[in-house]
């Protein structure tokens, strides 16, 4: 029998109410639990103190999904950077103290909260991004942002100024028409900044 009176207390988005009465095959007690979403359910006291119950049965199915979408996967990429030591990029955010705020990673509303909070991905070609490189994955610092904006952010970005203009090193090379990697090797080689910034493809 489940002696342990669970009246009150909150597991995930379900909240006990009372002790509905009702027992299982086993004699355990079915505790009346109301969800975040507002659906009465009833669950057994000992899933949920194992946390196999933290959800009514649409919302548990919600998050399934939503753990499936790009959302999901990115959300899911950004937890393992910060706190899996065994994920390659790991020493670029975790083992510079880089964290993920409460609200992104409680394990049930983790989810929820981020998309809720980032919106849905606007195509394929924006990743999160933080916008104070050395800040935290929190609401206010991140964005949906594309390959070149995020490389504009790089906390190591080289910034060359020239003829009153302050561009980063890929900027200058988006606007030549060629590649960060070409500009560098310009640098390389000898080139002075003037040559270098001002040099295009076609006539190079």
């Amino acid at each position: 029998m489940d002696k342990i009176d669970l009246t009150g207390l909150v597991f995930g988005r379900l909240k006990v109410l009372k002790d509905s009465g009702e027992r299982n095959t086993k004699g355990e007690v079915k505790w009346l639990c109301v969800c975040n979403c507002g659906e009465i359910t009833t669950v057994v006291g000992g899933n949920l103190r194992n946390k196999h119950s933290t959800a009514c049965n649409d919302c548990g199915h919600v998050k399934d999904r939503l753990r499936k979408t790009p959302e999901g996967s990115i959300w899911k990429s950004m937890l393992r950077r910060c706190y899996n030591q065994e994920d390659e990029a790991y020493h670029n955010y975790g083992g510079r103290g880089i964290t993920v705020c409460p609200r992104w990673f409680d394990d049930e509303l983790g989810l929820v909260n981020f998309i809720n909070d980032m919106g849905a991905r606007i195509s394929t070609q924006y990743s999160i991004d933080r916008i104070d490189n050395n800040g935290n994955y929190e609401p206010g610092n991140c964005r949906w942002a594309t390959t070149l904006e995020q490389g504009r952010n790089r906390r190591n970005n080289k910034i060359l100024t020239y003829n009153g203009r302050s561009l980063c090193q890929s900027e200058w090379a988006a606007e030549l028409g060629i590649s960060s990697g070409s500009l560098q090797s310009r640098f390389k080689a000898g080139w002075s900044l003037e040559k270098a910034l001002t040099t295009t493809r076609k006539s190079q």
